[in-house]
């Protein structure tokens, strides 16, 4: 029986996930967007809304990471980075307010992740996340 390649074995035991979902969340509150149990790696994520006091948490395995746009914006990241987060948009003048997370080592959950965007602002916020992460399946 032949050895199988490199790009066989990433088919038969790895997922590759991509998620773009759009919400809208009321003032104050916060929405689940996905939630997974197992392992697996985050690539990346970006985070677009029409206010700019918009927050990211990713829980893995029970450590939070996130950061809000508006506080990323008062820190200067607005350029790519490979260890944190950065501003990709921050216009307001349309209200268009984004932020990207593409660390150069994927960040490994082992047991599960979840994430959560959270509105606080004072007004509604229409959100988009996309995110990239493989899920580990054998």
């Amino acid at each position: 029986m032949a050895e199988k390649n490199y790009w066989e074995f990433l088919i038969e035991n790895l997922d590759f996930i991509f998620i773009r979902k759009t919400v809208t969340v009321p003032a104050g509150q916060e929405v689940e967007i996905y939630k997974d149990v197992g392992r697996g790696l985050w690539f990346s994520g970006i985070v677009q809304s029409n206010v700019a006091n918009v927050s990211i948490a990713w829980n893995i395995d029970g450590t939070d990471v996130g950061t809000n746009i508006q506080t990323i914006y008062n820190l200067g990241l607005t350029s790519p980075n490979n260890f944190y987060f950065y501003i990709t948009k921050y216009d307001t003048t349309n209200n268009i307010y984004a932020m990207a997370w593409s660390p150069s080592l994927p960040v490994a959950f082992k047991q599960f992740c979840k994430v959560t965007l959270k509105n606080e602002s004072t007004s509604d916020a229409t959100i988009t996340f996309l995110g990239y992460f493989v899920k580990v399946i054998k």
